[in-house]
Parts: structure tokens; C-alpha cells; sequence
């Protein structure tokens, strides 16, 4: 490439417009080095490693306490943030401080974006989609930061998903999750996908050695119609030694469920080091499966 004065310089990228590069927030990889020394390594842009994901660099984080719009509720007693309206964007916020704050979900087309997020002393999963009795429909989860710090937070995923139509997961740095980093299931009758997607998943089931079950991604469905479950370019990473992890374990919770109609698990990128950290990185239950599942191209 060059500028108008002359001045060339060649850069030699990976080049695959699919691999969520092109919409990449501004920032630093947080893992450049994570496959240096390998033989062989994906051919396309790696998430969290050719580009950061999480918080936008620079962005500004606003207090929770100041939120004030119309169809969000706020409880500062429980420091907890509750969408009911539609069409909600909750962007810039600092849902770390007091103690860490919850996130409930329970109206369509919302957007959570732009946020940061810790587990604390409240031991509060930060996102809850559609969960105790609440709907929710067609939700987004994009550039957030969220960081479990090994605590526990009721024995669910740092983002727990019971939502319908699509939920969209993109761009987000997932850490240190005690349990599971992210929970997708479907409690109702209705049909749902999901999109997980350009994201950075590392190190779950830190609680492991007090009894802790985790996950980097599990999902299932009951009794509701699954119709697709899409899990493609993100990087999974678990390296923290002690903790014990299944990677994508899909529709293997042993419950009664339905069916689910398409899985797909494709260009993940999966580095694993450490005894016993991982047993299976990927697990596909074909119990229910009503349709087609395709795992393929992925680099572990």
C-alpha cells in the first residue's frame, strides 16, 4: 500500500473477510503470542490474538448508578440493571464497581455493548437473558469485557442465555469464569438460535476443585426448538493450571430436551495447555439432533 507522497509499505496479513477482523474494536490483542512456535496455525485473522475484542480502547465508562432511561430499572440496593423495554442499547457502562452489578434482559432487540464486567463480592452473574420467568427476544452481547475472577456467582455462566429468536454473542473478551463462561438454553416452547462469534473465551471452571461444572460454551433446550446454534471464530483458550473444563459441550446436559434442528462448529481456534485441564473440546450430542450438525476446519 501506499500514500500519495510514495511512501510503500507491505504488509502481508491473513486475509478471510469472514473471520470478524474488518469490525474489530480498537485495542491491543490480548494474546499475540498465543500460537508463536506452532507449526501450523489458522489461516485467517485469530480473535483476541491478529485482533483484540472487549471494550473498545479508550472508551469512557460511566457509573450504573447514572443510568436513566425509559424501560431500564435500576436497584442500587442489589446493584442491579433490569431492560424490560425494546430496542434498548446499554452501552459504556462499568458494571464492576460495588461489588459487581447483574444485567437482567427481558425485553426485544436489546443490545448490550461497549461494558465492562466483573464478578465481585455480590458474586453476580453479570448477564441474565430471559431467565426467572422473564422473555426475551433477538438480543446482542457485543464488545464487552467480562472477567469472572474465579469467583462464583450462583453456579451459572457469566452470561446466562434463555433467550429466543436470535442471541448474537460477538466480540467479547470472557475470562476466569468459576462455572461456565456462557449458558445457552432455552426453557420456553419457542424457537431460538444462537450466533457465538469473534469472541475470546478463557479459562472456565475455576471452581472446579470445590466442585464447580464447567464450560466454555454449554447449551441445551427444554423443551424448546432449538433451530440453530451457530459457534464460529472465536478462541478458546484454558491454561490455568488446577482448573478442570468441558470446551463446547452441546446438548449433552442430561435432561429431557427437544430437538435441535442445525449445530455448527466452525474456525474455532483451541489451545489447551496443562494437564487435565480440558477433557473434551468438543462435544456434539447427536440425542436430539433433528437436522444437520457440521464440525469442521477448527485448529486445537
Amino acid at each position: 500500500v501506499s500514500d500519495p507522497a510514495g511512501n510503500v509499505i507491505t504488509v502481508d496479513p491473513p486475509l478471510n473477510l469472514g473471520d470478524g477482523s474488518a469490525n474489530a474494536p480498537a485495542g491491543t490483542p490480548q494474546l499475540p503470542t498465543l500460537l508463536n512456535g506452532y507449526k501450523v496455525r489458522p489461516s485467517w485473522n485469530v480473535a483476541g490474538v491478529d485482533y483484540y475484542v472487549g471494550v473498545p480502547a479508550g472508551t469512557a465508562l460511566k457509573n450504573p448508578d447514572t443510568i436513566s432511561m425509559a424501560g431500564v430499572t435500576v436497584d442500587t440496593s442489589s446493584d442491579t440493571v433490569t431492560i424490560t423495554g425494546n430496542n434498548i442499547t446499554l452501552s459504556g457502562y462499568d458494571f464492576s464497581l460495588n461489588g459487581g452489578w447483574q444485567v437482567y434482559v427481558a425485553g426485544n432487540n436489546d443490545t448490550i455493548e461497549d461494558c465492562n464486567f466483573e464478578v465481585g463480592s455480590n458474586e453476580q452473574a453479570p448477564i441474565s437473558i430471559g431467565v426467572n420467568g422473564q422473555t426475551a427476544n433477538n438480543t446482542t452481547i457485543e464488545y464487552n469485557t467480562i472477567n469472572g475472577n474465579g469467583i462464583s456467582s450462583g453456579g451459572v455462566g457469566l452470561i446466562e442465555c434463555s433467550g429466543t429468536g436470535t442471541t448474537t454473542i460477538e466480540y467479547n473478551s470472557i475470562t476466569n469464569a468459576y462455572n461456565e463462561a456462557i449458558v445457552l438454553g432455552n426453557t420456553t416452547s419457542s424457537a431460538a438460535n444462537y450466533v457465538v462469534q469473534y469472541n475470546l473465551i478463557e479459562n472456565t471452571g475455576e471452581g472446579s476443585a470445590q466442585g464447580a461444572h464447567g464450560d466454555w460454551i454449554q447449551t441445551f433446550n427444554s423443551p424448546g426448538d432449538t433451530s440453530a446454534i451457530e459457534i464460529n471464530y472465536n478462541t478458546f483458550v484454558q491454561n490455568a493450571a488446577g482448573d478442570s473444563t468441558q470446551g463446547l459441550s452441546l446438548q449433552s446436559a442430561a435432561i429431557t430436551q427437544g430437538p435441535v434442528l442445525s449445530e455448527t462448529v466452525e474456525n474455532n481456534t483451541m489451545v489447551t495447555t496443562g494437564s487435565g485441564t480440558v477433557n473434551y473440546a468438543i462435544i456434539v450430542d447427536t440425542t436430539n439432533l433433528d437436522g444437520s450438525a457440521t464440525v469442521s476446519n477448527n485448529y486445537i
